[in-house]
């Protein structure tokens, strides 16, 4: 698991914006909230760490691919996001290497919820 935090404050609707060296989203189809703050978080967390242009190549419910590089015919990587590797908790995204470490840690994070509920009481 990594945890990566973003120093990005989130916009007012509580998601962050989108930098300028994102250039182009080619299609964002995104109705879920959960989905919806994977994908600017992940953008935030991008623009932060290799601060270069980069454009949304393609998004499904699934997740979306990253391509690196300023224009169509530049060299670049391309980053394939699916939601489900995913977690944003605060101003922190965490990335999974598989289910059950996502699920170990929901499991976790939901517990210590519950906790900090019971000693409020």
């Amino acid at each position: 698991m990594k945890a990566i935090k973003i120093k990005q404050e989130k916009q007012l609707n509580g998601i962050w914006g989108t930098p300028l060296n994102c250039y182009y989203i080619e299609n964002s189809p995104i109705f879920d909230d959960r989905k919806m703050l994977i994908f600017s978080a992940v953008i935030a967390a991008l623009n932060e760490k290799f601060d270069r242009p980069f454009r949304i190549t393609y998004s499904d419910n699934e997740g979306f691919k990253i391509r690196t590089g300023d224009t169509d015919n530049s060299f670049g990587d391309i980053y394939r996001i699916l939601y489900h590797r995913y977690e944003v908790i605060d101003d922190t995204l965490f990335q999974f290497d598989n289910d059950q470490e996502h699920i170990t840690f929901l499991r976790k994070h939901k517990l210590k919820k519950l906790h900090i509920k019971i000693n409020e009481l």
